[in-house]
């Protein structure tokens, strides 16, 4: 399996879902501790954007977190450079940018789906990126009342998402679809 490096965009539209969802009426439908994990300040907005970009970069370019002990340290300079002289810088800040439109639950799920996908390394989980994670998915469920995964993929907002949506994205809460 190979993992991709995601985009900023991919996370703030994570974080775009998290905050439009917790500051509405769904947040008094959710578990506590699920709109407890959405309710992002600016401050937690942006460490919570650097996890999500710092455990893609883990995986896609060391093959899991390096505290974990996948990769001697004596390589982990050299994968990395790797990866920089191929056009891709590892994420040392991350700065929220809210994108435009309103989260369709289906979008985001097929967001997440590609975020799991590239960031949890041979099912061991995402570690410190699993709360938000987990509480999204938990949110974006439940407003489209226990569907199945099968009737999800079929559903256009979920079909029509980018798998790894980039800067020319920015507008994918806009589209239609969802």
């Amino acid at each position: 399996m190979s993992y991709a490096i995601i985009s900023k965009t991919h996370v703030d539209a994570l974080i775009t879902a998290a905050r439009r969802w917790s500051s509405s009426t769904l947040a008094l439908e959710l578990p506590a501790h699920v709109a407890d994990e959405l309710a992002l300040t600016d401050e937690d907005a942006d460490r919570a954007g650097f996890t999500l970009l710092i455990t893609n970069w883990n995986t896609a370019v060391l093959g899991g977190d390096p505290e974990q002990g996948h990769v001697d340290e004596d390589e982990i300079e050299w994968m990395e450079q790797e990866y920089i002289d191929d056009g891709f810088a590892k994420p040392t800040a991350y700065a929220f940018d809210e994108l435009p439109g309103s989260p369709a639950p289906e979008r985001v799920l097929r967001l997440i789906a590609s975020y799991r996908y590239q960031s949890d390394w041979e099912g061991e989980g995402l570690r410190h990126a699993a709360g938000i994670i987990d509480a999204l998915e938990a949110a974006a469920r439940h407003q489209l009342g226990g569907r199945s995964a099968a009737d999800l993929t079929e559903m256009p907002g979920f079909q029509d998402t980018p798998w790894l949506p980039g800067e020319d994205d920015r507008d994918l809460f806009l589209r239609a679809g969802a």
